[in-house]
């Protein structure tokens, strides 16, 4: 049981990192383009509030491969967001 434990942290910490990486071309897009032109700043922002979510519970639940995960997460989506307030038309 431990070993499919450690399995499940892994996953969690990949997915959470994966996740993070798909924020990056859109931040990407913005910053190339000084241009936010098509971003939801809603959507972005409901991301940030859910993966502030999950930061809490891995923190308080001591599961810091969620806790990292979304931690990166938060940062990649936090990026997006501020470059799209930064550059809104």
């Amino acid at each position: 049981m431990e070993t499919l434990k450690n399995v499940v942290s892994v996953l969690v910490a990949i997915a959470g990192f994966a996740n993070a990486l798909l924020f990056v071309p859109q931040a990407w897009r913005i910053w190339r383009g000084k241009n936010a032109d098509g971003v939801s700043l809603t959507t972005f922002v409901g991301f940030l509030l859910f993966q502030a979510t999950f930061i809490g519970h891995g923190i308080l639940r001591q599961d810091w491969a969620l806790a990292s995960g979304m931690g990166a997460s938060f940062l990649t989506c936090g990026a997006v967001v501020a470059l799209a307030v930064r550059y809104r038309r």
